[in-house]
Parts: C-alpha cells; structure tokens; sequence
C-alpha cells in the first residue's frame, strides 16, 4: 500500500509528494518455554528461560517497561515477550518462577585415607557458589551434645529462674523434655513440668516462678521453678529417659545450700561458661560442677538472663580447618595425627546464604591404598593390639569409616594396613579364643601376631607383610576353594574344606597339619612343609596334598637327611 507525504514551510505546501510503499507485518506469535521454572535463590532476569527472538521480560501481564537482564528474581509471575521485524508479540508467554535457596550437600564422603589425612568429597550443589568444610577430633564438633541449663537464678523472695540453651545445631522440639524439681532431698520429683514450644538453634527460653518480677524480658511460667538453694533440679529428655542436665544432688539434701569451694548456689545467680557444652548426665555427689563450669553473681542479678554465650570448646576443631571455603566439591585435609579418628561435615554457600550441616562422616587415618568393599573391617589398633576389642577396628560401611559394635564375623573381610611412618599404633595380635574372619589381608609393612586360640578364615589368606604364627591355629573352613597367598609359616593349620585349599606361594607348618575336608594343591615353587627345623605331626582324615609337598623328619630315620620331597599325589595317591 502506498502513502504520499508533503512538508509545509512558511505557509506553501510542496507541490510533489514523496511515495511510501508501507508493508505491514504481523505481530508475532507469543514465545514459547516451560511455563513453570524452579532457579536458584540468586538468579537474575538473565536466568529465564524461553524460546523465541529478541525476548522481553515484563513483571507485569500487560504494559510496564522491560526488565534489565541483572534484575534479581523473586517467587512469582515473570512475562515474556520476543519482537520480529520490529514487532513485538501483543500476547505475553507466562512463567511461575519458584526459587531454591542452595541445598544441604549430600554423598558426604571419605577418600584417599592415609597416615596424615584424606580427602573429603561431595556432590555438587546446582545453586551453590562454593562450600564450607568443617574438621573436628569431636563428632559434636563444637555443638553442644544437648540441650542444658544454662542459668540459674536463686534469687530474693519468689524471684527464681531458670534459663534452658540449645546449641545442637538444629530446632528442638521441647516437648521431648521435662523440668523437675526435686524438693529437700526428695530422690523422686516433688514437680514435673513436661516443656513445649521449639527452642531454636543458639536460643534461650527463660522459666520463672509465676510470682517472680525482677526481670522483664520474654518468659514462661513453670512450676517446677519453686526451688530454694539446697533443692535440686533436673532436666529429663523423655525419649532416653535419661537426665540431660542437673543441678545439685537428687535425693540428698544439703543443708542450706549446694557448694564446692568457695562457690555457693543460696541466694546466688549462677551463668554457664560459654565453653561447656553439656550438661550434668548422671546424679553426681554434690555439686562438683559448680565452681568449673558456672560463674556466679550476687542475689537477684538478673542481667545475663535471656541470652546465653557459647563458644564450645576451642580445641575441638582441626586447626585451618574450621568454616574453610572451599571452591570444588573435595577438599584434601592434611596435617593429621596418625591412627586417629576425625569427623567431618559441610555446607553449601551462595553469597549470605548458607545450607545447614551435611551428614557428620567419620575419616580415620592409616595407610591403606585398598578399595573397600561393605563391611569390611580395618585393622587401626586404636586403644590395644588385643583383635578381640571392636574400638581396635574401623567398619567400612555406606562409604564411611566407623567403629564396629562386634569384631570381624565370617562374612568380615580384614584387612591390616601397612603400619608405615607408625600409622598404626598397635598391631593386632589373637592371643586366645576361637575368631573368625572371611579374607584376610596382612598388607607389606604390617604384621600380626597369633600368640594361641584359633582363627578360623572363610575366605583367602594373603600375607604380603609379617604373620608370627606364635602357637596357634589357622583353620580353613570356607563353602568355596579357597587360597593362601604370600610366602608364610603357620604353627598349626586345619584344612577342612570339601572344595580345596591352594598355595600360591611356599607354606610351612611347623607342629601340626590337620587335614579332614578338600585337597591342598601345590606346585614345584609352591611347596608345603610340614615342619620347621624340626619334625611336625599330620592328622589325616580325608584329603590329598595336591603336588609336591616336603616333610621334615629325624635325621636318624632318614638316612641322615633332616627332610624329604615326596612325590606328586593325584586321585588315588596322597602324600
């Protein structure tokens, strides 16, 4: 279509007119995307996502002016439009944008243990910018392990007070929790208050006597709060029945008072330490706690209450390794003790926002460049060399290391670490009863010691290290053909497996072979001795020695040679 323009100066009009062929264009069609999009809490305009040319983005359905791409997100509506040929489309595509705050990361795990330290990992967090890692000699870390009283005002006439702290690291729900008073000696409670509310992580919640009026902060009337300074008071956790925290004697009465030292609980305000990080657990004999752990002020001093400062123990996290950034998902924490455990934990960050804790996992160090397998036990020698003492064992299970509640069973691979750089303190040692075990790997530079009893394996025995065979036994009894690698001398070994037992390096018995079950195989490298030096017993019942085995015999009843090379078995002949 054509239009035709003029222009007018000081009144003429021109006489000609300028043809303009107008072509016009369509609107074009809404954009397309997904009309519900979940970003992360620090996304931007520029995050959105749609389909189409030239997009605009609008806060609004209709009209407004087009967001800049740097304009932050919030939870709501967003509207997008695409423009062609300089038309922008008159519909708008709408998108409900939900936002994520940068999650707790999760797959916490141990890698690459060694004497000095590991490696910690994680999986990576879509709306996380970096990570903190926290190492610690305590599981708590600095947290404390429950809740506990925090303070105690014995104050004038019915001003009596009790202040409750939380810093667990996590919300409590008060109603597992109860406050009672125990009144003149009284070994059962004279009152029971059962708690309720959620007293959050680093908060206080502050009970009074119902008649108390010298402070005017936030607080909960509770009738257990009717104590003098000679009764005792506890708070209970419901779920483990156990007491989480006491103050004074159940059962005993005083005098007029609670006091240890110079230290009195009769008409006194007493305020944790900010490094205590759990309360009294078992019915103590006194009060001993009262002059290490509260510091006290003077009747009706009122100025701590509604607030409770807490460090936890200083000592409690690895040096440099408290709140560290980290900008991956693994981090390599050295500077260890050996044959120790330590825990570890993080958090994923996104500028002020930062996750709660991971999972706690435990990392403890020794040398080892073995691949683990569930259940499988490893040899620490944390407390003793005794293999009978399960905290002497680290229990591989859902890609962590922790201290097992028995000692190895037979489905139980065991392994022995290398003690290098005297990683592992203690080497293991059975020195009686009847243990048991799957595999058994003695790792080079590692040694085990059977001074008597028995080790019965179910599974392969390979000693690339040290195994002092002492006066004990060595039975195989597994369900399948089983093997001993690794150049070794027991003092008696019992071969009782119907499918075989196979040397794959010499073997030397030095007292007694007991054979009832299965064939023992061997070769011309790999030989059976029986005997060391001196001549040993067989005890045959069933089986074959499978290939060439030497046996050490009296000289005198030997022609003078001290041992012989018998010759090869087969089906119907044996050595």
């Amino acid at each position: 279509m054509h239009y035709y323009a003029t222009q007018t100066v000081s009144s003429c009009e021109s006489v000609n007119r300028l043809d303009v062929t107008v072509t016009l264009n369509t609107a074009p069609a809404v954009p397309t995307g997904s009309a519900s999009q979940t970003l992360c809490s620090s996304s931007t305009v520029a995050n959105l996502a749609a389909t189409g040319t030239a997009i605009n983005w609008y806060a609004t359905a209709t009209g407004g002016v087009a967001l800049v791409s740097s304009t932050a997100l919030s939870a709501g509506n967003y509207y997008a439009t695409q423009t062609v040929n300089t038309c922008e489309s008159t519909s708008r595509l709408t998108v409900a944008v939900s936002l994520n705050s940068n999650a707790i990361p999760i797959n916490v795990v141990a890698s690459s243990l060694n004497c000095s330290g590991f490696t910690a990992n994680w999986d990576a967090d879509a709306c996380a910018s970096g990570y903190a890692l926290d190492v610690s000699e305590n599981s708590s870390f600095s947290n404390a392990t429950d809740l506990f009283i925090s303070e105690y005002v014995e104050g004038s006439s019915n001003n009596k007070y009790i202040e409750i702290f939380n810093g667990t690291g996590a919300s409590v729900d008060l109603s597992g929790y109860q406050l009672l008073y125990f009144s003149n000696g009284a070994s059962s409670a004279s009152t029971t208050n059962t708690l309720s509310g959620i007293l959050q992580n680093n908060s206080v919640i502050v009970y009074q006597n119902s008649s108390a009026l010298i402070y005017i902060g936030s607080v909960t009337n509770n009738s257990s709060v009717n104590f003098n300074g000679d009764d005792a008071v506890a708070l209970y956790k419901i779920a483990t029945s156990n007491y989480v925290d006491i103050i004074g004697q159940i059962g005993v009465d005083p005098g007029t008072a609670w006091t240890s030292g110079s230290f009195s609980t009769l008409d006194k305000t007493l305020v944790r330490k900010s490094t205590i990080k759990s309360g009294v657990t078992s019915n103590p004999s006194g009060f001993p706690t009262l002059s290490t752990e509260w510091d006290v002020y003077a009747i009706d001093n009122v100025s701590n209450l509604g607030t409770h400062t807490y460090t936890g123990a200083p000592s409690d996290y690895v040096t440099s390794y408290q709140n560290l950034s980290v900008a991956t998902i693994s981090q390599a924490v050295t500077g260890l003790a050996p044959n120790k455990t330590y825990y570890f934990r993080v958090r994923s960050t996104n500028g002020a926002n930062t996750s709660a804790n991971s999972a706690v996992v435990t990392a403890h160090t020794f040398t080892t460049s073995a691949s683990y397998a569930a259940n499988d036990y490893v040899w620490t020698g944390t407390t003793s060399a005794d293999w009978s003492n399960t905290a002497n064992w680290a229990k591989y299970t859902n890609a962590i290391f922790a201290v097992p509640s028995t000692v190895p069973v037979a489905t139980s691979n065991v392994i022995i670490p290398a003690n290098t750089a005297g990683c592992v303190l203690n080497q293991p040692t059975i020195s009686s009863g009847n243990l048991i075990a799957k595999n058994v790997t003695i790792a080079p530079a590692s040694t085990f010691t059977m001074n008597t009893g028995t080790l019965d394996v179910k599974g392969d025995f390979t000693n690339n290290g040290t195994f002092n065979a002492g006066t004990g036994t060595v039975s195989f009894t597994g369900a399948a053909a089983q093997q001993i690698t690794g150049v070794t001398s027991f003092y008696n070994l019992l071969q009782n497996n119907a499918y075989g037992l196979t040397l794959n390096n010499p073997v030397t018995v030095a007292n007694n072979l007991t054979m009832t079950a299965g064939n023992i195989t061997t070769s011309s490298t790999n030989l059976l001795t029986l005997g060391n030096s001196a001549p040993a017993t067989l005890t045959w019942t069933s089986g074959k020695v499978v290939g060439p085995m030497k046996r050490w015999m009296a000289a005198t009843t030997n022609s003078g040679a001290s041992s012989s090379l018998f010759p090869l078995g087969n089906a119907t002949r044996k050595a």
